[in-house]
């Protein structure tokens, strides 16, 4: 026996060298055999495959990579053979444990299949096709393949070269182990629903492509229309990365859909043409990120679960919505843009989802549908140009909707075929900060709080009345072109040390950054550093003081809240309840300074005044009791809600305002609906403005209405209630009482108190 290194050339050329047994001659015959065995010194025997030549083992210049030998100079058992293919793997059988095969493909030598595998003498686990592999004939013993614990399509034969590889590849996703594709767009196709039922697993694709195969049919009955995705997660806590699918308008099939609890789509691009939604979300808690869908025939993306996260995710070109809820909350849409969809956000019976910085571009019919949802908080958003294909709106807030916040949200450009089409439509009770609206919105109503918003919605601004300790008025709104008043006369300003000072209690211990005087910033300073055109900050007394006087018209921004120096309001008229112990006929009663006129549609109208109320006593239809006022000023009314007879329905009380006659007057009942109710007439023609239904109305109840150009603001018990925008009767300046007097049913008043506030201040 010689000792000698073989070299054996298989496709990787991998050299091999072991002491063999030769011939007398010292050598091995090649012949023309393609195998030989051979019996080493250690007695194993061992296949050698495709021998070429023989070299001296005393050559030390052997081939670069050529293995060490092992400590007892052997050759390292792992490189004992390499063979091309799983099929030729499974004729042969290891023959201890230390056995290792280098299979160079799965098919062919360098077809992405090829591993290392060793064989398991003891095994009997299922023939997989892939991981284990069992030798044809050998029940018991397996081959297992060498890896990194991440299963790879090609380990299992899948080569993503085109045709239908659905059912092994459903086959490698059953086996529940993470997966990563093939990168570079290779295309795998399946006529099957793939489905991940296991918890926990993640699928790769790497960049790679997933489409129905050719001849395909995803519909789940025939002629119904409705398409199976081509994926669909059903275990818990799963996740799909990188993926691409590109549909077909010819093999049919729906997209990706989540069932699995807080499962996650990722990093991925739907496109072509896909039948029903691109992503249908029906987990609860799924993920959804960083991705881009585009063709869909339903939604882009369909939410039917609650506590869904969507997060940078682009939806365009879809046939109904790019993202679309259904009776479902808790949503959080963050970094979302639908385009050129025919909606570009649907959100029907949703309630507490937190939408952010999300922008719905050129969607054909309406930007955003807010359907009967409630308490939802949208910041940041956006809608333009919407309507191009169907007159619809950048927003429409519809049906029962109530309670949702918009905070920063814009509208421009509507492209509406007709293009007096508003971008917004407004519903219910929700709440506008900082929103902007390029059109005149529709659908306001007083019930709607609005501060700060600027566009076409700053004429709804409400602003908020501040009593600062000596009978003036601040009012406060959030953005500089919507200057409101704050009610000071000149007069009234105490020079302090020598400086102008203006009292603001409501502002204590809050010291502003930036104040301006007409739009000439001065920052607050030490007082004894005071100059002129400065200010100085007492955020303990809650009072600013200047150097200069502080004149009516005079303009101030304390931290962009603007203010508007007039002068204070007048005493038009005034009734005191407590002064009056007679009745008798108002109109020629002492305490009355102006002279008061009745009115009443069948001409038996006449008011009285006692020490509890002032009433109707006669007359079957509307009286009113009127005196020349302004056309801008405020009331303030103490009511007492006694009546002396007939039911709590029939009571009919109210304070006229803008009065011109019985059919043309706004005025403040209340009525049989318990509530004050804010109405007008028109020619005859009664509307309801505003019901009050935040409180009941209540006897000691303080009103306030105030009443500046086409503004009327009603407050009660100091807290405005109703902002209403109208342009009817803004010239008219009568004002007083109105009542029905056929039982006595007019509630009674208290002290009222008519002010004059033509100077502008509300």
């Amino acid at each position: 026996m010689t000792e000698a290194v073989v070299t054996v050339t298989e496709q990787l050329n991998i050299p091999i060298k072991d002491i063999f047994t030769t011939d007398a001659a010292g050598s091995i015959a090649l012949g023309s055999a393609n195998r030989i065995k051979t019996k080493g010194s250690d007695n194993i025997v061992r296949e050698i495959a495709n021998l070429e030549e023989t070299i001296p083992l005393s050559q030390k210049d052997a081939p670069s990579g050529v293995p060490a030998l092992d400590e007892h100079g052997k050759l390292d058992q792992r490189y004992l053979k390499s063979i091309t293919s799983i099929a030729q793997l499974k004729t042969i059988p290891g023959l201890s444990e230390a056995d290792r095969v280098f299979v160079s493909g799965y098919y062919v030598s360098g077809d992405r299949g090829a591993g290392e595998f060793r064989w398991s003498a003891t095994s009997t686990d299922n023939d997989n096709e892939g991981t284990v592999i069992q030798v044809t004939g050998v029940s018991t013993g397996r081959w297992v393949r060498i890896f990194d614990g991440m299963h790879r399509p090609a380990y299992f034969g899948v080569m993503g070269n085109g045709t239908d590889e659905g059912a092994k590849l459903q086959a490698i996703i059953s086996l529940g182990r993470d997966m990563i594709f093939e990168g570079s767009r290779r295309e795998y196709r399946t006529k099957q629903t793939l489905v991940l039922s296991r918890p926990r697993q993640v699928l790769n694709f790497n960049g790679s492509e997933l489409l129905a195969a050719n001849d395909s049919n995803f519909e789940t009955a025939p002629g119904s229309g409705i398409y199976h995705p081509l994926i669909r997660i059903d275990g818990e806590f799963c996740r799909i990365d990188n993926i691409v699918i590109t549909g077909s308008a010819t093999n049919k099939s729906g997209g990706i859909q989540v069932n699995g609890l807080r499962s996650a789509v990722e990093h991925f691009y739907i496109g072509g043409v896909i039948q029903g939604h691109g992503i249908n979300l029906t987990a609860l808690e799924a993920t959804l990120r960083f991705g881009r869908i585009r063709g869909a025939l339903g939604n882009g993306v369909n939410v039917t679960n609650y506590d869904v996260n969507i997060m940078d995710v682009f939806s365009e070109h879809n046939g109904s919505s790019g993202f679309a809820t259904s009776n479902h909350g808790s949503m959080v849409l963050y970094n979302c843009h639908a385009l050129l969809n025919r909606i570009g956000f649907y959100i029907g019976g949703a309630g507490f989802c937190q939408i952010s910085s999300c922008y719905a571009d050129t969607n054909s019919y309406l930007g955003w549908h807010i359907l009967n949802s409630s308490s939802n908080k949208f910041v940041d958003c956006w809608g333009f140009q919407s309507g191009s294909g169907e007159n619809g709106q950048d927003i429409l807030e519809q049906g029962t909707s109530t309670n949702n916040m918009f905070i920063a949200c814009s509208t421009s450009k509507n492209a509406s075929i007709d293009p007096t089409t508003p971008d917004w439509i407004m519903t219910n009770t929700s709440t506008y900060l900082g929103c902007s609206s390029l059109r005149t919105p529709a659908g306001y109503s007083t019930a709607k709080t609005i501060i700060g918003c600027y566009g076409a919605l700053a004429q709804y601004n409400q602003v908020k009345g501040i009593n600062t300790g000596d009978e003036t008025v601040l009012t406060v709104a959030a953005k500089l072109d919507l200057r409101q008043t704050w009610t000071k006369s000149a007069l009234d300003v105490p020079v302090i040390n020598g400086l102008y000072t203006i009292a603001i209690p409501e502002l204590l211990n809050r010291r502003p950054t930036r104040v301006t005087k007409d739009s000439i910033p001065f920052r607050p300073i030490a007082i004894e550093n005071i100059t002129s055109g400065q200010v100085y900050y007492d955020s303990i007394a809650g009072t600013l003081s200047f150097l200069t006087p502080v004149l009516s018209g005079d303009i101030f921004e304390i931290d962009s809240i603007p203010m508007i120096i007039t002068e204070s309001p007048q005493v038009a008229d005034k009734f005191e309840r407590t002064a009056a112990t007679l009745d008798g006929s108002i109109a020629t009663d002492g305490q009355i300074e102006s002279t008061w006129a009745v009115t009443s549609s069948d001409g038996l109208g006449v008011w009285s005044i006692s020490a509890s109320r002032a009433k109707a006593t006669a007359g079957a239809n509307t009286t009113l009791l009127l005196t020349e006022g302004t056309a801008n000023g405020y009331i303030e009314a103490t009511a007492t809600l006694v009546k002396t007879s007939g039911t709590v329905n029939d009571r009919y009380m109210a304070i006229a305002f803008r009065t011109l006659d019985l059919a043309n007057t706004f005025f403040l009942s209340y009525t049989n609906t318990a509530y004050w109710t804010l109405r007008k007439s028109i020619n005859g023609v009664g509307s309801t403005l505003a019901i009050i239904n935040s409180v009941p109305a209540t006897s000691g109840d303080f009103i306030k209405i105030a009443f500046n150009g086409n503004k009327i603001l009603v407050y009660i018990n100091g807290v405005l209630q109703a902002s209403v925008i109208d342009n009817d009767l803004i010239t008219n300046t009568k004002f007083g009482f109105a009542g029905r007097g056929n039982t006595d049913s007019s509630s009674a008043w208290g002290d009222i108190s008519f002010y004059d506030t033509s100077a502008g201040a509300v």
